[in-house]
This record gives C-alpha cells, sequence and structure tokens, in this order.
C-alpha cells in the first residue's frame, strides 16, 4: 500500500473513531434531557391530576373522572393513568398506546428510563386514595431517532468533506517526495550530471542534498571507470618497448580507415640494424633503440598519422 493510501486510510480511521465518540456523546446526553424531561412531564401530570382528582373522588363521580383521565392522557405523552379511590373496589386505569417510527434494534440499543409518578389523592385529613402515571416513550424514542439520523447525516457529509481535503493536501504534501522519487529513477538513465533542485520543504532538503552527493560520487565513480577502461584499452593497444600501436592497435585503425568515406595510404618503415644490434649487444641495447626510435616517432609533428609497430606483441609473450 502507497504512502498516500496509508495516510487516507489512518485519516478516515480517526475521523470515525471521532465522529462515534462525538455520536455516542451527543446520542447519551440527549438520551438523558429526554428522561429528566419525561420524569419532570410525569410529576408535574401526576401532581395536577391529584389536585384535579379530589372533587369527583369525595362524591364518587367516576364518569368525570374517567373523563379527566381520558383528557389527561390524550396528548400522548402518557401511557397508563391508575386511579385508586376508597369508594371504588377496583382501580380505574386509563391506557393509551402509541406506535413509535424508531426502530426495534436503535429502542434495544439506546435505551430509554420508564417515568413512571405516583401522587396521594388528600381529602383533609384523610387519603382518599391514588394515581398512578406511567409515561409512553414512543414520542421520546421518536426524538432521539431524528436527532441521530441529523447528526449521522452531518457526520458523514462532514467526513467526506474532510477526506476530500485531506486527500488533495496529502497529493499537495507528497508532491515533492513523488517528483524526488521520479527524478531518481530517471537519473538511472539520464546519469548523474545535472544535481536536483533544492527542496523548499525543510523535511526533503536533507535527502535531497543526500541524492546529489550521491549522484556526484556515482558520477566521479564512473568517470574514473571510463578512464580506466580508456587507459586499459590503451594498454592492450601498446608496445611495451616502444610505446606504439601494436596489432590490436593497427586492425582497429585499419577498419575505421576503411569505414571512413575519405581516402588513405599506409607506410611500412623496416630497420633491419634491430635484429643485427640484439645478436651483437643483447636484448636490452634492442629494446633502447626501440624505446628511443618509438620516442622520436612519437614526438613527430604529423599528429594526425599514427604509428605501429609491426610484429609487436607483449614483451611476456615474446
Amino acid at each position: 500500500m502507497s504512502l498516500f493510501r496509508r495516510s487516507i486510510a489512518i485519516m478516515v480511521g480517526l475521523l470515525f473513531l471521532f465522529s462515534a465518540g462525538i455520536f455516542a456523546i451527543e446520542v447519551h446526553q440527549t438520551r438523558a434531557s429526554l428522561a429528566e424531561r419525561q420524569q419532570a412531564d410525569v410529576d408535574n401530570l401526576a401532581q395536577a391530576l391529584s389536585l384535579s382528582l379530589v372533587p369527583f373522588v369525595e362524591i364518587g363521580d367516576w364518569t368525570s373522572a374517567e373523563t379527566l383521565m381520558r383528557a389527561a392522557a390524550d396528548g400522548g405523552s402518557v401511557r397508563r393513568l391508575r386511579l385508586e379511590a376508597v369508594g371504588r373496589e377496583e382501580p380505574l386505569v386509563i391506557g393509551s398506546r402509541r406506535d413509535s417510527d424508531t426502530p426495534q434494534w436503535f429502542q434495544r440499543l439506546v435505551v430509554l428510563p420508564d417515568a413512571v409518578s405516583e401522587r396521594e389523592i388528600s381529602g383533609g385529613w384523610s387519603a382518599l386514595g391514588s394515581i398512578r402515571v406511567e409515561s409512553e416513550r414512543a414520542g421520546a424514542y421518536d426524538q432521539l431517532w431524528y436527532l441521530a439520523l441529523q447528526l449521522l447525516t452531518w457526520l458523514a457529509i462532514g467526513m467526506l468533506g474532510i477526506v476530500v481535503l485531506c486527500a488533495l493536501g496529502f497529493k499537495l504534501l507528497l508532491g515533492p517526495l513523488n517528483r524526488l522519487s521520479r527524478r531518481i529513477a530517471d537519473m538511472q538513465i539520464d546519469g548523474f550530471d545535472e544535481a536536483l533542485e533544492p527542496s523548499r520543504i525543510r523535511e526533503l532538503q536533507g535527502i535531497t542534498e543526500s541524492v546529489n552527493r550521491l549522484g556526484a560520487r556515482l558520477n566521479q565513480q564512473f568517470e574514473q571507470q571510463a578512464e580506466q577502461v580508456v587507459r586499459l584499452q590503451r594498454l592492450t593497444e601498446q608496445d611495451a618497448v616502444s610505446q606504439l600501436g601494436n596489432r590490436a592497435y593497427l586492425a582497429r585503425a585499419l577498419d575505421e580507415w576503411l569505414a571512413a568515406p575519405v581516402g588513405g595510404a599506409l607506410a611500412i618503415l623496416r630497420i633491419d640494424h634491430l635484429q643485427e644490434l640484439y645478436r651483437r649487444d643483447g636484448f636490452e641495447a634492442r629494446d633502447q633503440a626501440i624505446r628511443s626510435l618509438g620516442g622520436h616517432l612519437r614526438g613527430h609533428s604529423w599528429k594526425a598519422v599514427p604509428f605501429w609497430r609491426p610484429g609487436s606483441l607483449p614483451r611476456s609473450s615474446r
């Protein structure tokens, strides 16, 4: 995986963790706020009903009490009302059911507590009964689910925008590094003559300088190797005694002459006294004469005329 993709993957992972944390905190705070508000509404409703039901319970008007309780439950925030009175054998129960649009998995994941409140109905010095109010959680779940959808939508849009901006930023930041990589790859073909331009990024300045130093050193080594190859080629084409060209030199020179469009001529200089000098004074005197003759020919003013010693071979092969 490339550095760009790794950077994007790390950024996406961090953004996902950050977004998940924000989502969990926001949902938890909203859940706590809804639960607290539900409990306060239930307490207020129970307190209001405990006062409003006193005259009906005192005279036993259960029809009016039921009407009042149904009117209180019609708002949809109450799931169950339970009235227990002294003058009534069975409790009066009013139930209200509301369907929620929230998925069941979200309700199991984010559980809202049941808000329950119970108040006594007092009639002077004695208690006439009690009223119990249980809240309906469907409305709270719908509000929490709507908030979660909005939060997820904005977090997804924000993450997408941040990822796009990060991708563009990483491309800009990695641009000099990519150019440096391409330039190093081109140096394998074009050579090391041209140095890299200094980078404006501080972290890449050391790399650029190191590559330039390495290129200069490799270029120097290549030049030394080229000089060594030329020197070895000259040694293989040079007679050790006369320092003139040998047979290999003559063969190469003749091939070049024959391939050239211009004409030319070949002159052979024969010196018979070398063999006589060898028989009389030995090979050292003969070699000294050959060196002198070679030096004289090398110092000739005809620079365009190459000289060759016929029959010349390295000394070790003669």
